[in-house]
């Protein structure tokens, strides 16, 4: 399901596809953010009536930079695997090619112009069914955010613009934050200032999550950790638990999900 929040009081659930989408914006983003030689990305969502009737919703989403743009006589080959336009940044030629099969998969519409800054715009669009409608206050009461202020959150994780997100979305939430990009910088941050709860990426250079966790446990460290990962098939999910992990969560993560999460290794209740 995905929860689209209409205006303050009002929220729609959607049957959708989390996994897709996030697959498909990650890897827009990723490409701002590494090959468009962008000084600023912005994203954006909006919900209208659906030409398939009352139950559905008509979803698009845009991300959109002032960077460098891509040709239009390129855009087509870029779309092909293994395919790279001009840029200082590795890759494998395979992002724009897993937006477009992806995008299939999910029956979401793809298209791509250039912004009015000169940069890139890729929309993409999709008709999802209306599983329930929320208008008005929740039933239960909001997290007052002075509570969650109490406490202050370590986001290890090596991806900056996953981490740097991660991080705002927790300070909306009323949550302190310090940030680490691998395990190694992880134990630094704790050895040098009280931290409440980490969320830690599982794969990481230097030092990934599962040594981090067992280094943290091994000196005493007893503070809630969440472990988020894109792997969570097999036995990753036992080996993140066995290593210290008080929960794991799937990648993509909402962000209701990771600050009730949160709230729950925390104790913080909504009429804390």
């Amino acid at each position: 399901y995905l929860l689209t929040e209409l205006g303050k009081d009002e929220q729609l659930k959607l049957i959708g596809d989390p996994g897709r989408l996030g697959m498909i914006l990650t890897n827009l983003l990723r490409n701002s953010a590494l090959h468009a030689n962008a000084e600023h990305t912005w994203f954006k969502q909006r919900v209208t009536e659906s030409n398939l009737g009352p139950d559905f919703k008509r979803v698009t989403w845009t991300i959109e930079d002032d960077g460098d743009g891509i040709p239009q006589d390129q855009i087509e080959r870029l779309r092909l695997p293994f395919e790279r336009g001009e840029s200082k940044s590795e890759g494998t030629g395979l992002g724009l090619f897993v937006v477009r099969a992806t995008c299939a998969a999910m029956k979401a519409d793809v298209t791509y112009e250039t912004s009015e800054t000169g940069g890139a715009k890729f929309v993409i669009s999709a008709d999802l069914k209306v599983v329930s409608r929320n208008h008005g206050a929740a039933s239960s009461k909001p997290t007052d955010p002075t509570t969650r202020g109490r406490y202050t959150v370590l986001i290890v994780e090596d991806n900056t613009m996953i981490r740097k997100m991660t991080s705002r979305i927790l300070a909306k939430a009323g949550y302190n934050t310090v940030q680490a990009g691998d395990g190694k910088s992880g134990l630094k941050q704790i050895a040098e200032k009280p931290i409440d709860a980490v969320i830690t990426d599982y794969f990481m250079p230097e030092m990934d999550g599962v040594e981090m966790m067992l280094a943290l446990r091994e000196q005493g460290f007893t503070q809630p950790i969440i472990a988020v990962s894109a792997a969570t098939l097999r036995d990753e999910p036992e080996r993140l638990l066995a290593a210290g992990a008080k929960r794991v969560l799937a990648k993509p993560v909402s962000s209701d999900d990771l600050c009730s999460a949160l709230d729950e290794v925390l104790s913080i209740d909504s009429g804390d």
